[in-house]
């Protein structure tokens, strides 16, 4: 299987075989980190594709990535260390050599609810493993960029943290008013000369430039022009950085007068004062997509004020309201529909039960904030067991262990929540 595969990369430089056997019967070095570039420095290209950081990043990704097989149906532990490593010694070679192509990716179609999905590109082993390698090294110099009201897909910032700085914003500033909306279809119309337009502002390497464009265009080459595909490590930091020069900066412009915003990925909200600046800032927000080639998906209704009876607004899966002086938060739809759609993916594997019990414990864990009040808990248990009997899994736990999941996760917020504020306060106050 090996030699095959090696055969793929090897004939991208021919006539350099022997380059190969030389480095192969090497004595392999130590192991090391994973590189990634000091803040403030650019990132080192020789660094980036040297076989050890290519293994470590293979070694990364096996415990920890998708365990999903590529378009050649090889998984990660279809391969043994030595037969890896000879792999990754032609494709460090290809790509210092710009010979490198990504192979075709797999189509993976992922129900998002209502009959709709979202469409995965789901490389193979060693493309994940480049895109990974570059990713890793270009996000510490992206990461230091970007604005403060940006939560996804960042280190050290969860949903927990974006939640409770939009509570603040809301309480101590009275920006009631909220105007929420999603980017439409964002990661598939992307440009991506507008994204190496962006990169280039800020790296100025062109080895890492042409490597960046080629994993970014993947098989197709010059042909693919619009799209980042879901499913590659370097798209999610790829479209921070287009959000950052094509709608955060320009946002952040406007000034302290108006509605103040956050970002997760393609969620937006905008936190004022009166309705009328919730509209203004949507419309200027649908402006600066255009520009961009990108649109609002216009599904969440006007700018609401949170302080009207019985007003909410959905973010992130959560259906928040104001009560007595704070944000209480509760499940909204589409945290139903995520769990509808993990269950539903399970379906055919061997161990498909106890994964879905996993699952439903992942799940839950992660709305927390909705579980912080036993009122709730009952029609809550009855509300999860039901979706799991849909979904062909009748025996995930009983009606007092999925209450104490509940609990746990809704202690667990609390406790997060006193933390992250407390932490704020000191920052505050330092």
């Amino acid at each position: 299987m090996s030699d095959s595969y090696v055969s793929s990369y090897s004939n991208l430089f021919p006539g350099h075989a022997h380059q190969y056997r030389r480095r192969r019967n090497q004595r392999q070095q130590p192991r090391r980190q994973i590189y990634r570039a000091s803040e403030g420095q650019q990132p080192d290209f020789d660094q980036i594709v040297e076989r050890e950081n290519l293994l470590a990043i293979f070694d990364h990704l096996r415990r920890e990535g998708g365990k999903a097989p590529g378009p050649d149906a090889l998984a990660y532990d279809h391969f043994t260390r030595g037969e890896i490593a000879r792999i990754l010694e032609v494709v460090s070679e290809s790509i210092r050599r710009h010979r490198y192509r990504p192979h075709p990716t797999r189509p993976v179609a992922v129900p998002k609810g209502n009959g709709r999905f979202r469409q995965l590109q789901l490389p193979g082993i060693v493309d994940r493993v480049v895109a990974k390698s570059v990713a890793e090294a270009v996000s510490p110099t992206i990461e230091a960029i970007l604005l403060p009201g940006v939560y996804g897909f960042r280190p050290n910032r969860g949903i927990a943290d974006m939640l409770l700085a939009m509570e603040t914003m809301t309480v101590e500033q009275d920006r009631f008013v909220w105007a929420i909306d999603d980017i439409a279809a964002a990661f598939p119309n992307v440009r991506i000369a507008d994204v190496m337009a962006d990169f280039r502002r800020h790296f100025d390497d062109e080895n890492l430039l042409w490597l960046v464009e080629a994993v970014l265009r993947g098989h197709g080459g010059q042909a693919h022009q619009v799209g980042l595909d879901q499913g590659s490590a370097l798209s999610p930091v790829s479209f921070n950085l287009r959000a950052h020069h094509g709608l955060d900066l320009p946002l952040d412009a406007a000034g302290s007068g108006n509605p103040v915003w956050y970002r997760w990925a393609d969620n937006l909200a905008h936190l004022g004062r009166t309705v009328s600046e919730g509209h203004q800032a949507l419309q200027r927000t649908r402006e600066l997509l255009q520009a961009a080639g990108l649109t609002l998906k216009g599904e969440d209704g006007p700018p609401v004020n949170l302080r009207r009876q019985e007003a909410y607004r959905e973010i992130l899966g959560f259906r928040i309201r104001h009560q007595e002086d704070r944000l209480r938060y509760a499940l909204g739809r589409r945290a139903r529909e995520n769990l509808e759609r993990s269950l539903e993916e399970l379906h055919g594997q061997t161990d498909a039960v106890q994964t879905a019990r996993q699952t439903l414990r992942g799940w839950i864990a992660a709305y927390g904030p909705a579980f912080e009040s036993e009122l709730e808990d009952d029609e809550t248990v009855t509300q999860v067991l039901t979706i799991a009997a849909r979904k062909g899994f009748r025996e995930l736990g009983s009606e007092a262990e999925v209450r104490g999941w509940l609990r746990e996760s809704g202690q667990l917020w609390l406790e997060e929540r006193e933390r992250i504020l407390a932490q704020s306060d000191h920052g505050e106050n330092a």
